[in-house]
């Protein structure tokens, strides 16, 4: 899934697909959760457990805001 996302990214990039973008991202951080989730074996959430949500809501801003904003 990470090849999948790492060759998601250029492409949407490169023909402006922001609905390919969003997918990407949401779906790259769906398997890094559920990995950290069977990974985490104390229950008690570590650093990179909160970093991965924001940064996923943080990525999906821009692209959101510029779709909203697109005349057209």
């Amino acid at each position: 899934m990470t090849v999948v996302f790492l060759t998601a990214v250029p492409l949407a990039i490169f023909r402006a697909d922001v609905f390919l973008l969003l997918i990407a991202v949401f779906s790259f951080y769906l398997v890094l959760a559920g990995w950290r989730f069977a990974v985490n074996h104390s229950g008690q959430p570590q650093t990179v457990d909160w970093a991965c949500p924001a940064s996923a809501c943080w990525s999906t801003v821009p692209s959101c805001w510029e779709k909203a904003t697109a005349n057209g």
